[in-house]
């Protein structure tokens, strides 16, 4: 079963559309096709946006996803993670990049192209795949 780590863009997006690809990553995760692991961290931030940026129903589509979808929570330490990792990606995402490097996923599924979808990242030789929603599934679930 492949790992893969869930950015807060990825869950926000999936409680946002339904029928986009974040959605159907998170249906694949529920039915026991993926091992979908998160942070704390992320889910708080997709909550958060979610509740200022979504409508109720949104909202209540992300309480659905952790009803329905098993997703393992990793916890990080940010202060270590900024040192190790604030260079590459920025401070704010530093510790999504260490809990996802940290959570053994073979891949970091993100829809953030400044911070982590950029040339910088991937040439820094991570043990993690960097792909978004839709690089994921047209490679690994077809």
């Amino acid at each position: 079963m492949i790992k893969i780590f869930l950015d807060a863009n990825v869950i926000f997006s999936a409680a946002y559309s339904l029928s986009e690809g974040s959605a159907k990553i998170l249906e694949t995760g529920g039915r026991g096709k993926l091992y979908l692991i998160s942070s704390r961290l992320a889910v708080k931030e997709a909550e958060r946006n979610l509740r200022e940026k979504g409508s109720d129903e949104q909202l209540d589509n992300f309480y659905r996803i952790f009803e329905d979808v098993n997703i393992d929570l990793v916890k990080v330490d940010r202060g270590l993670a900024r040192t190790e990792f604030g260079d590459l990606v920025g401070e704010k995402d530093a510790p999504i990049l260490a809990a996802a490097i940290r959570s053994g996923a073979k891949f970091l599924v993100t829809l953030d192209k400044k911070h982590f979808l950029n040339k910088k990242v991937a040439e820094a030789n991570l043990p993690i795949n960097v792909v978004t929603p839709g690089e994921f599934i047209e490679k690994y679930l077809r």
